[in-house]
């Protein structure tokens, strides 16, 4: 049905509604409805080198460049996909067992010379990685994702030799501006990705490397970081801090991180500063007023406004815990190495179902059920 609806087309199963429905068309098992619907886009020649078994193709240019007589991995082209929506699969060059729906959902992907670009995915939502195209050289592979979400990837990638790899993005502009820099080395591998804006300002200059990251919030990670790997991220507006960001654990609004092996768990846990490496901060705020580079600080803490409430911080360097509401400026110092330290504090009597111990002027005391205070060492 329609002007040209079969044209190239080639065996037997076929339904073909449309103006150049069937376009250079030489697979038969496919169902094909809308203008332009399986075109082939720039190419004059037939799609020879593609499979396009099982395919259900709906929208006006849905299969658009979907494959050329120039693809050399032509044999897994668009196995088994479905497209559905305006242009849904813009500019893509190999697919294999996709499914696309949304206006411009797959915009601008490329993949030439490589063995199965753009290979297995599920791709739904308007511009869902548009511009994922590189400004020269061959897009690297985009394999086995699930992105979701309008924009998702908008701005992604855009550089040569790029890859996103077993990643699932979901969320509207999820990934905006990401990677948009000159350099090689961009790619988002076996990571995930939602939120709205989730990865939004991701840029750097030189080579760039984020991977195995799970990524949640809105806006949660702005970074200037050039290397953001193997990190757990939930929280709205998490930021990351020049240089190398890899395998920290932040949950919670707010949190500041641009280093190694941390663990903040809170809203605002250190916004203020860049910390070091291997600190662990639990609740509001906590490690607020800690110096710019600490390493291997514990502490278990909130903050409102000026009021601090510290219930353990520590050392985890020389093994030290300090038991109470400690300040960083004034008493949170140690000796020694795997030491307890009970900051000074009072007493007002004997407590249900045990006893407990205070330090009164550097004197440790028990204080026992019946309420009897004994000096165990004077200070």
């Amino acid at each position: 049905m329609g002007l040209n609806a079969g044209s190239g087309q080639t065996g037997n199963r076929v339904f073909l509604a449309g103006q150049s429905a069937g376009k250079f068309t030489t697979q038969a098992d496919l169902i094909v409805i809308g203008d332009n619907a399986f075109a082939s886009g720039t190419s004059a020649a037939p799609n020879s080198t593609a499979s396009f078994a099982g395919m259900i193709c709906i929208g006006s240019g849905a299969g658009a460049v979907a494959s050329t007589a120039s693809t050399t991995g032509g044999a897994n082209g668009l196995t088994g996909s479905i497209l559905i929506g305006l242009n849904a699969a813009t500019a893509a060059v190999d697919c294999g067992s996709n499914i696309i729906v949304g206006s411009n959902a797959a915009a601008s992907v490329v993949g030439l010379v490589n063995s199965n670009p753009f290979y297995a995915n599920v791709i739904i939502g308007s511009e869902a990685v548009a511009q994922l195209s590189p400004a020269s050289g061959t897009f690297r592979t985009l394999t086995n994702n699930v992105v979701i979400g309008k924009r998702a990837c908008y701005g992604s990638l855009a550089h040569a030799d790029s890859a996103l790899t077993t990643s699932v993005i979901l969320g509207a502009d999820s990934c905006l501006n990401s990677f948009a820099q000159v350099s090689n080395g961009g790619n988002i591998t076996s990571s995930v990705v939602i939120g709205y804006q989730a990865a939004q300002s991701l840029a750097s200059a030189g080579a760039f490397t984020t991977q195995n990251n799970v990524i949640i919030g809105s806006n949660c990670i702005q970074s200037t970081a050039s290397n953001i790997t193997d990190n757990t991220l939930v929280g709205f507006g998490i930021l990351a801090d020049a240089g190398t960001f890899d395998s920290n654990v932040i949950v919670g609004s707010s949190s500041r991180t641009g280093s190694l092996n941390n663990t903040f768990i809170g809203t605002a846990c250190s916004p203020s500063v860049t910390p070091g490496s291997r600190n662990i901060l639990i609740g509001n705020q906590a490690g607020s007023s800690l110096g710019a580079g600490y390493n291997d600080t514990f502490a278990l803490e909130t903050k409102v406004g000026a009021t601090r409430r510290t219930l353990l911080a520590g050392d985890l360097n020389l093994g030290n815990l300090i038991v109470g509401n400690s300040n960083p400026a004034t008493d949170r110092t140690t000796s020694g190495t795997n030491t307890l330290k009970l900051l000074n504090g009072t007493s007002t009597g004997a407590v249900t179902g045990g006893g407990f111990f205070y330090v009164n002027a550097g004197a440790l005391h028990w204080v026992g059920s019946a309420g009897t205070d004994t000096t165990v060492a004077p200070a």
